[in-house]
């Protein structure tokens, strides 16, 4: 009787432990489901943030080559994930004059496109969004474009080349386009033999056969046609008065000048002043032959009256034109002269401003302004770097002011 208690007894211990077992071994099984799953839809989930974030990258490359892009698109896949796409919608504000109202209610700005990308995974109601606003900063900057006329005299080169690949030469030249917002007759004039290496574009809704006018042998290697839409030329506030204080340098002195608010800029020949980097604002600058104005990293100068190259003067000379961003703030004339073998490299933009290159002087960078006239053999030459491939401003610098998830 003993022995049959104790092995009652055992037994009991056993189905006990057993089913203490059975029931452990299904609480792992149910959290490594309830793991897997968790895993599986944290992985959806970031594949969803994938493929919002894909759909912004997406927009903002398209966005980069053409500042005018509004169509979106739709069923995108996200690659290496079947089953998850992204879709994006754009209102775009980049050439408006008042504030839009995005479909969430986001307010976007005149020069603001709103971008909102929806990522989805298939077979799931998981559909997640992500929107962001960006603002084109420096589109004035962007490009050869004028508002009124190009008036192409004696022998020029017009062309452009990427800074960031190395130095200007006639054999790493690119494609552009020389811009005009006119649509008048004869405002793009070859005169005698000038050439312009790229497109050219007139005016919305403009005859190009009208507009462009050519005397003599003067050309252009690509094609002719009106812009879509008009770009924009802005005028400009300085961000304080000009100030009392005039800065002369005689010949062979030099200096190194600090960041405010000056009356004229005179350099005598041979002189050298070195701009420290950042905002300026000057009522006239004078360059004297040899003279050199060099800057210490990024400058904006804000004028208000001409900027004058004498002789061989120098101006950011073999610099990123990026670096030396020019803003005329002149409402009713200004003008930037180059002269003999003078040689700058800037960004200049202005909505009253002139550029007036003559003898062999060479201008690198971009020049948004009024209208140019050019005389010689002096040389423009854009730095697609700057702005867009096409010298349209299509590919500027754009800031990200605002994003969001939904």
């Amino acid at each position: 009787m003993r022995a049959t208690g104790r092995c009652g007894i055992l037994l009991v211990s056993l189905l006990f432990m057993v089913m203490m077992l059975a029931l452990m071994s299904l609480g792992v099984f149910f959290q490594a489901t309830q793991g897997l799953n968790e895993g599986r839809h944290n992985t959806r989930s970031l594949q969803i943030d994938y493929a919002c974030v894909a759909g912004l990258q997406e927009a903002l490359s398209l966005i980069r080559a053409d500042f005018t892009w509004s169509a979106g698109f739709t069923g995108h896949g996200l690659p290496s994930s079947p089953g998850v796409s992204y879709a994006v919608s754009v209102l775009n504000n980049s050439a408006g004059t008042t504030p839009q109202t995005a479909p969430d209610g986001t307010a976007v700005p005149p020069g603001g496109i709103f971008v909102r990308s929806t990522g989805k995974c298939q077979g799931t109601n998981n559909d997640r969004a992500m929107s962001a606003l960006v603002i084109k900063q420096g589109s004035s900057l962007d490009g050869l474009v004028f508002d009124g006329q190009v008036d192409i005299r004696d022998n020029p080169i017009f062309d452009a080349w990427d800074s960031t690949r190395g130095d200007y030469s006639a054999a790493n030249r690119v494609p552009f386009t020389l811009t005009t917002n006119s649509v008048a007759s004869d405002d793009i004039r070859f005169r005698d033999t000038g050439k312009v290496m790229g497109n050219i574009r007139v005016g919305v809704g403009g005859n190009p056969s009208n507009v462009i006018r050519i005397d003599s042998s003067g050309s252009y290697t690509g094609t002719a046609s009106a812009a879509s839409a008009s770009v924009p030329v802005p005028a400009y506030t300085p961000p304080f008065p000009v100030g009392t204080t005039d800065v002369n340098l005689a010949g062979s002195a030099t200096q190194t000048l600090t960041p405010g608010a000056y009356r004229d800029l005179q350099l005598g020949g041979n002189a050298s002043l070195s701009l420290d980097a950042g905002v300026y604002v000057f009522r006239q600058i004078n360059l004297s032959n040899c003279s050199k104005l060099l800057v210490n990293g990024p400058v904006t100068v804000f004028l208000l009256d001409d900027l004058h190259m004498d002789g061989s003067a120098k101006l950011n000379d073999l610099g990123s034109p990026a670096n030396f961003k020019l803003y005329s703030t002149n409402t009713s004339s200004a003008r930037l002269g180059m002269y003999g073998t003078s040689r700058a490299y800037m960004a200049a933009a202005g909505k009253r401003l002139e550029l007036s290159p003559y003898d062999t002087s060479e201008f690198f960078g971009s020049f948004v302004g009024l209208s140019i006239d050019t005389w010689d053999d002096c040389q423009i030459h854009y730095d697609v770097s700057i702005g867009g491939k096409d010298g349209r401003g299509t590919a500027g610098q754009w800031e990200l002011r605002a994003i969001r998830n939904e």
